[in-house]
């Protein structure tokens, strides 16, 4: 898709990475939760993973942006470009609402 300016238009591909960051981060907090589990196991000091879970605390609000971005996208192509009869106004009503208060 490509933008008034020509550019293309990445907001899908940004939520994307941002989601995949997200799942990668949330999988090393498990990884980090699971050698603490060892350590304790073996009666080793714990290992301190702090930086893995403020990373997952910054990266929250980057991920709701971008993925309300592309909702909104989504949804707006629809409203636009389909049949006007196929749309449900308090559903509309409703999805805006939530995205507003997410934002």
């Amino acid at each position: 898709k490509a933008g008034a300016d020509g550019k293309e238009n990445n907001k899908d591909k940004f939520a994307q990475q941002t989601l995949d960051l997200s799942q990668k981060l949330k999988d090393a907090q498990v990884e980090a939760d699971e050698i603490n589990y060892q350590e304790q196991l073996f009666g080793w000091p714990k290992t301190k993973y702090q930086s893995v879970g403020q990373m997952v605390n910054q990266l929250e609000p980057y991920l709701k942006l971008w993925t309300i971005v592309s909702n909104f996208g989504s949804s707006y192509s629809k409203w636009m470009g389909g049949p006007f009869s196929g749309l449900d106004p308090e559903k509309i009503e409703g999805d805006v609402g939530d995205m507003f208060r997410n934002i």
